[in-house]
């Protein structure tokens, strides 16, 4: 082979290679898998009982609880949820929500499931029995501690009290014609004839035998109790001239003074008891008051501070006075007064309440 051909072939033979180097395959990096966002666990929304409305004494009936959860499905909470019953001697609940009825009589059923509380309302009765509800009032106010009773002739059958709003409820009452009374000491009594076929209701109006009049002029006299260190020595104790009117057993004191910005509560008489509410602060939490309504009383006790009453009085009517006590808190206020009162001083706890006739 000549020189000249043997450059030719050599400088072939390097192209060759080169142009090979340039096809070779080029290695890359696989790329990596994204890691899938967890998915929130879905929460309890709200839960609800489900379950028969009413029940016979020693009857059982499987209650269910389910939950509505935050991404809109259901779940069955009946097996881990917390079961109780607000009387035990009404209803028993198992803790897998298997409730039985045990007397006659109404209670809830409640269930808690992560801080979620729900509850129905169970009716416990004797097949063929039914509940008597009702309100005994006296001129639209509610009578507490009154007696509804079941007549048979004169004699009671069953009977309850009535609570603080003036209802009762009465359970097992038999079908047919009935005869229910109200009665309480102080008043006369009044009997509904009524025909039973389904739970019913029957409201009663009471009079008072010897209604007392105690409308008239008073000298009113607060005392604050002892302890009361924190107010300032003039509001201890307050007098104040005051005239009661009295309509049935509704009545209305106004209070008159130089000094005062409103002086006007109402209150009731029923046998034995008069009663006032004077709305102005309410006790909350310890010592720490919050408005519950316009001020009764309220007084310009000096240039910057106001003085108000506020509380519940129970006190007892005779010929000359009408002498209790005041349930809750003379306080000073700052001066003007603002939206949100600012209390300077305050007591809470009992205190004399006299109105002296004049």
């Amino acid at each position: 082979m000549s020189r000249s051909t043997a450059v030719a072939v050599a400088a072939l033979l390097a192209g060759f290679i080169v142009s090979c180097g340039d096809d070779s395959p080029k290695v890359t990096s696989p790329t990596p898998t994204p890691t899938p966002t967890p998915t929130p666990a879905a929460a309890i929304r709200s839960i609800r009982v489900e379950g028969p409305a009413q029940l016979a004494p020693g009857d059982s009936a499987q209650y269910k609880a389910t939950a509505d959860m935050s991404d809109n499905t259901t779940s069955d909470m009946t097996s881990t949820a917390t079961w109780r019953s607000s009387s035990a001697s009404v209803l028993s609940v198992s803790a897998g929500g298997a409730v039985t009825g045990v007397k006659a009589g109404q209670a809830f059923v409640t269930v808690n499931a992560s801080n979620r509380f729900a509850s129905l309302e169970v009716l416990v009765l004797t097949p063929g029995m039914f509940r008597l509800t009702g309100v005994v009032r006296e001129a639209g106010l509610p009578v507490a501690d009154a007696t509804v009773a079941t007549l048979d002739g004169s004699r009671a059958i069953q009977s309850t009290k009535t609570n603080f709003d003036g209802s009762y409820r009465l359970f097992d009452v038999p079908a047919g014609n009935v005869e229910v009374r109200a009665s309480k000491d102080g008043y006369a009594e009044q009997v509904n004839r009524l025909n039973v076929s389904a739970n019913a209701a029957s409201d009663f109006v009471l009079t008072q035998t010897g209604p007392t009049n105690v409308a008239g002029s008073y000298q009113l006299a607060v005392t604050a109790r002892a302890g009361c260190n924190a107010l300032p020595p003039e509001a201890r104790a307050r007098n104040y001239a005051a005239t009661i009117t009295q309509n049935g057993p509704l009545l209305n004191v106004s209070l008159s003074g130089d000094n005062l910005r409103s002086g006007s509560f109402s209150g009731r008489i029923q046998p034995g008891s008069v009663t006032f509410d004077l709305r102005g602060l309410d006790t909350y939490y310890y010592y720490s008051f919050s408005p519950s309504g316009p001020f009764d009383v309220l007084e310009q006790l000096t240039p910057t501070s106001l003085l108000t009453l506020a509380g519940h009085v129970t006190a007892k009517p005779s010929s000359t006075d009408i002498s209790g006590t005041l349930g809750g808190v003379i306080a000073t206020l700052q001066s003007p007064l603002a939206t949100v009162p600012r209390v300077i001083a305050s007591c809470n706890g009992t205190h004399t309440f006299v109105l002296t006739r004049r």
